[in-house]
């Protein structure tokens, strides 16, 4: 059997039929090439086997092209007429940024995590970290005039956010809450943020986040411990 088609591919996916395909050995798959600019290609692809076969040979994995959440996320972005790149991964238990990071190539510092805390007069408060920095606690305590600020438990964070640890966005949350920004963040023209569901995350400008979350912005992280 011989399966013919085009697709276009860009940062080392192709789309397919409809399909979402990774790459894992392109010099071995594709038999001709065009580069276009910006890093996209036009693909003529020949194989000569069974798919089955053809996909356990060049490693190519196959999946169905994802559509966007309707999430409190994406709805907050949409009645705010926000424009947002969606991004997929498969989310992992406890992988963090750190997993996302390495399944779509982007640094992780450009990525953001949302994390919902609690000051010593139990007071709930979003901060905004570098996906590879942790949050200061005795910097931020400091900032807001509190004895002190913990993390809360998964379960306290849902009440607050609306969303399942793992899957906690900034935008859309369920309870109105302060919110901290580490200033690294706003060295980036756009980052990478939870889009409200675990394995979604949304590419904004770091221009936009300020004007829908008017954040507090400043030094409060540490770089992760190894």
């Amino acid at each position: 059997m011989v399966a013919e088609c085009w697709a276009l591919k860009s940062h080392g996916k192709i789309a397919l039929n409809g399909f979402n395909v990774i790459v894992f050995n392109i010099n071995k798959t594709f038999s001709s090439l065009k580069i276009f600019s910006n890093l996209q290609a036009i693909l003529l692809l020949h194989f000569k086997k069974p798919l089955e076969e053809t996909q356990q040979k060049y490693r190519i994995t196959i999946m169905k092209k994802q559509k966007i959440p309707s999430t409190a996320a994406t709805r907050f972005l949409k009645v705010n007429k926000t424009e947002f790149k969606p991004l997929f991964y498969e989310y992992k238990e406890h992988g963090g940024t750190k997993e996302a990071s390495k399944q779509l190539n982007i640094d992780e510092h450009r990525i953001v995590k949302t994390l919902v805390l609690e000051d010593s007069n139990k007071k709930g408060l979003i901060v905004l970290m570098n996906g590879d920095m942790e949050v200061s606690f005795k910097k931020l305590a400091r900032l807001i005039g509190v004895k002190s600020v913990s993390l809360c438990k998964p379960d306290k964070a849902n009440r607050y956010s609306g969303y399942v640890v793992g899957g906690t966005s900034p935008f859309g949350f369920k309870t109105k809450l302060p919110i901290y920004a580490q200033k690294d963040i706003f060295e980036y023209e756009k980052i990478i943020i939870n889009g409200g569901q675990r394995g979604f995350l949304i590419e904004i400008s770091t221009e936009k986040l300020k004007e829908l979350l008017n954040p507090t912005i400043a030094d409060i992280g540490l770089k992760e411990q190894n």
